[in-house]
């Protein structure tokens, strides 16, 4: 979604030199972030407040007659993108054509996204972005910030559209219902732009040697969370104290280990149902498993399937059926961290961003993994 956002405003910023031929690729770039995401439904607005916010500057009125001129002047460009974006999108929505009824996709995402706002699906304080944005996206916000505050009465349009955007971003997303930390993207990327130059001035030879100091300390921060995040610790489990905040309620590597045995024990024994699962394993084992022989469901009499998964309230029912031929372990299935603000005091916060360890529990979902006995 940020690439096709940033490069619909990047390809509108090259009309001035490029002339009308890119402007039909803006709305195929619109349209690859309305295809991937109903989040285009709440950047439309924020783009549109913002440009308001630029308005105020030389006039909303004269602004407007600006905006319409240069509408007029491209009118075929700009209709050819329209096209494109209608095409594109409906063909993609529709999955060419095989679904004809989700035409009127607006509305259906749309609803789909108050509706989650409302019950909160994915709920969490209006605050939630807040410590992920400083711990995570503290460089190109502070950058950004000291770009802006440098050139506080210097500041262009372009300027001033990317800090609108930004904070209302921020304001926005703080009020929605749903708390993603993939969402965070939305609200960084209209900082980017500012940071860059910011950073560009830093490194040039008019920079200064602290302000340098402070970028190359901000550099190797955001590196060490990147690499943290990505590469040492991308998983959580309750066998591991490491957790990262932007990481979300996932399968865990005990899952993955569980799910990889199952397919082994299908390449050697082709014939008969490898595995009987029921309860929470049933996903995403189901996908994992799809081309296997899989028992959906709780065994029944007479069934003794190499492995069975059940949930941890199962057992003694699941004894019964299978006899006594098995070893038993519970394992995590889906696991997170439980974030306790309550504990997270500034030398526990310091802690975790060296260490990565995490301040509160790590909860998780378990089931559990009846084996059967080598004969």
């Amino acid at each position: 979604m940020a690439f096709f956002t940033a490069l619909a405003f990047v390809l509108f910023l090259r009309v001035r030199r490029k002339g009308w031929r890119v402007i039909p690729w803006i709305g195929a770039a619109a349209a690859g972030h309305a295809v991937m995401k109903e989040t285009i439904y709440v950047t439309l607005p924020l783009v549109g407040f913002s440009a308001y916010v630029v308005a105020l500057r030389e006039g909303v009125w004269v602004s407007i007659r600006k905006a319409f001129a240069w509408i007029d002047r491209y009118r075929v460009a700009v209709g050819t993108a329209i096209l494109w974006f209608f095409a594109i999108t409906v063909t993609l929505f529709t999955v060419f054509f095989m679904h004809p009824g989700d035409w009127m996709f607006p509305v259906k995402a749309i609803t789909y996204w108050y509706k989650q706002h409302e019950v909160q699906r994915v709920g969490g304080p209006w605050f939630y972005y807040l410590p992920r944005l400083a711990l995570y996206e503290f460089l190109p916000i502070v950058a950004a910030l000291a770009w802006a505050v440098r050139r506080r009465r210097r500041l262009k349009r372009l300027e001033v559209f990317c800090l609108a955007w930004g904070f209302s971003s921020i304001a926005m997303y703080a009020y929605l219902g749903e708390k993603t930390p993939w969402l965070l993207v939305h609200q960084v990327l209209p900082f980017i732009p500012l940071a860059g130059a910011q950073l560009a001035r830093t490194f040039s030879p008019r920079g200064r040697w602290w302000s340098r100091s402070l970028a190359i300390t901000g550099l190797l921060a955001t590196g060490w969370s990147a690499l943290a995040s990505s590469f040492l610790y991308p998983a959580i489990t309750t066998s591991n104290p490491h957790a990262e905040l932007i990481v979300y309620v996932q399968t865990t590597p005990e899952e993955k280990a569980l799910a990889n045995e199952g397919r082994a024990l299908a390449a050697t024994h082709p014939e008969g149902v490898v595995a009987a699962v029921d309860g929470e394993g049933s996903w995403p084992l189901s996908w994992q498993w799809k081309r296997i022989p899989v028992w959906w469901a709780a065994p029944t009499a007479g069934m003794h399937p190499p492995i069975v998964v059940c949930d941890p309230d199962k057992e003694a029912a699941v004894r019964a059926v299978i006899g006594d031929g098995y070893t038993v372990r519970r394992i995590p299935l889906r696991a997170w961290w439980v974030e306790d603000v309550a504990g997270m005091t500034p030398a526990a916060v310091v802690r975790w961003f060296f260490t990565r360890l995490a301040w509160s529990p790590i909860g998780a979902t378990d089931v559990l993994v009846f084996e059967a006995k080598q004969k």
